[in-house]
């Protein structure tokens, strides 16, 4: 492995590309504006992290080369095309273009045959490449009739929120999402979504040549036209395998009809968000299920809840496994009463904490937008978004902070940033704790680095510390795997609804 993450490298010398037996390269978080030509020379290559650069193009030969890479994050670029050659990546399982300006997608994606994951969203894209050999070919096939009504081999789904069968394991995806792993260790097939199957076969040994996998396409953000949109719901296939995120500004006339008749039919593998404002990084509102109601002429509404997920360094959303967990996990209609709102700072600039002007505008103003509507306003995040959800506490009313880095000139994860900046962000932070009546609890394993950063806060009053006993940063990651974090948030989620948690049944969080 070799990282050279957030150091303000505005180039990389092409003798990188001599390093024929480099498995993971991570040059996110820096001042990139193009990589070397020999990229396709580093064929041992398993994952590469290009997130939070400013690319405008991407080598156009050699990708067809790396057999190997796995995973591939170029979010928070400025990436107008993807050249051919990158669509022939066989290996690929988890790739990220979002937050980019990309205005079209090749039109043979075939390549991607083993492509599980695709994040897309925030882009230019007003069409998809939705031929034969386009985003069709990525899909699951319908799964065989001997899968429907009884297989006893099955994962079924039951209950009002559909739950799959999980094993005692857990994995962790490379956005970070916590979710819990099927008995064949895919945690991308935890639920059949469309009412009509009770059960889907998720044995994949008898996998025939060319089937997709693809598990997760979100779209949000882009200026789809109506008829794209239309014909890609067409061609989603009646299973719901695979989930699709698209944002109301992109579901009107036929495919809001379209929309209408999948929730009907009980099929839920679309996710429909609310998108405000315009600007960079993810703002993507998921609706809970229970309806909401606003208090007649204040525009606030009740006592339902919003929790914002702030996604750390990696640059994507990393909480959509546990807040669904939350919500499977609810013993009475009430206990639903809240919605998710995503936030992602695909720039790996920590939220702009250094420019408190521009971290204004291109986050708090449109923050702010969402938490307005809302009475109480849970905010949660991990490492970087520990450290956004301090940022904006004053919005909160209370907040759930995992192992946050409050003074980045010590912090051993921080941004490609000047002391002068990290030094702003500091102080950015403590006024914004200072300020805030939320209820604030930082929560920090035994590792020194983080109960050193967690400690910077005890002079507060309405800040709590909690200390695990876990040495390592990934202390969110570590609590998802003893089934603690799920339960840590529901928690929370109804102390704002004004509802004791009690005492959690264990199976409610499986």
């Amino acid at each position: 492995m070799l990282s050279l993450a957030g150091n303000c490298l505005k180039s990389v010398p092409g003798s990188l590309t001599q390093l024929a037996h480099l498995q993971d390269l991570n040059l996110s978080g820096n001042q990139l504006t193009h990589l070397p030509e020999g990229i396709g020379a580093l064929t041992a290559l398993t994952m590469l992290s290009l997130h939070g650069n400013q690319l405008q193009q991407i080598p156009q030969y050699g990708w067809e080369r790396l057999h190997s890479l796995k995973e591939v994050t170029l979010q928070g670029n400025c990436l107008t095309q993807i050249p051919e050659s990158f669509a022939q990546l066989g290996a690929i399982t988890e790739l990220s273009l979002a937050d980019n300006q990309i205005t079209a997608l090749p039109d043979n994606l075939s390549g991607w045959s083993n492509l599980q994951k695709f994040h897309c969203y925030s882009n230019k894209l007003t069409q998809l490449p939705l031929g034969p050999s386009g985003l069709p070919a990525l899909l699951p096939a319908v799964p065989s009739t001997s899968s429907i009504n009884g297989n006893s081999n099955c994962s079924h789904s039951s209950g009002t929120h559909s739950r799959g069968t999980y094993s005692s394991s857990s994995t962790a995806t490379t956005s970070g999402e916590w979710q819990y792993a099927t008995s064949n260790g895919d945690s991308s097939y935890s639920t059949a979504f469309n009412k009509n199957i009770r059960s889907v076969d998720l044995d994949e040994s008898n996998d025939s040549s060319g089937r997709g996998k693809l598990v997760s396409l979100w779209l949000e953000g882009n200026p789809l036209t109506e008829a794209c949109v239309a014909e890609l719901m067409s061609k989603m296939g009646p299973a719901g395998t695979t989930r699709i995120g698209l944002d109301e500004r992109q579901l009107i006339g036929v495919a809001a009809k379209q929309y209408e008749q999948l929730k009907v039919a009980g099929n839920k593998s679309l996710r429909r968000g609310v998108i405000k404002g315009e600007g960079p990084g993810y703002f993507k509102l998921q609706l809970g299920p229970t309806p909401q109601s606003s208090n007649e002429g204040s525009g606030c509404l009740g006592d339902h809840v919003l929790v914002v997920a702030f996604g750390s360094a990696p640059g994507l959303p990393n909480w959509g496994g546990v807040m669904r967990q939350v919500y499977a996990a609810a013993e009475a209609p009430d206990h639903t009463n809240f919605d998710v709102l995503y936030m992602v700072d695909s720039h790996r600039s920590w939220y702009c904490g250094g420019d408190p002007a521009l971290m204004q505008e291109r986050y708090g103003s449109r923050l702010q937008q969402y938490t307005q509507q809302y009475k109480h306003v849970l905010m949660i995040g991990d490492s970087m978004g520990a450290t956004g959800a301090l940022l904006f506490s004053p919005l909160a009313t209370s907040v759930l902070s995992f192992c946050p880095q409050v003074d980045l000139t010590t912090a051993s994860i921080r941004p490609g940033q000047p002391l002068e900046w990290q030094a702003a962000l500091q102080d950015t932070l403590h006024q914004a704790v200072a300020a805030s009546s939320a209820k604030i609890k930082v929560f920090t394993g035994t590792w020194q680095h983080d109960i050193d950063q967690a400690n910077a806060l005890q002079d507060y009053k309405h800040v709590d510390i909690k200390v695990y006993g876990v040495d390592s940063h990934r202390l969110a990651l570590a609590l998802a795997r003893q089934r603690k974090l799920a339960p840590i948030i529901r928690e929370a989620v109804l102390a704002e609804m004004g509802i004791s948690s009690g005492n959690v049944r264990l199976v409610n969080l499986l």
